[in-house]
């Protein structure tokens, strides 16, 4: 993941392409293309980004009070 700064190429759509790709290869079970999740990715970005909105500041926050007590 470091060397290929995997986390940094999901700020682009075509780094979350890359990404199903390879989940999508490595799939038993999973008989589509990764076009098929990118699809449904893409068609849910807004309540996806809303989530992610909503999380994040919280999980900051959590994190840096734990921080702050281990320390």
């Amino acid at each position: 993941m470091r060397t290929h700064n995997w986390l940094y190429h999901y700020h682009e759509r075509q780094g979350v392409l890359k990404s199903f790709t390879g989940i999508v290869r490595r799939s038993k079970y999973f008989p589509h293309p990764p076009e098929v999740p990118f699809a449904v990715f893409t068609d849910n970005y807004a309540a996806l980004r809303e989530c992610y909105e909503a999380f994040i500041p919280d999980a900051e926050n959590f994190m840096k009070s734990l921080t702050a007590e281990l320390s």
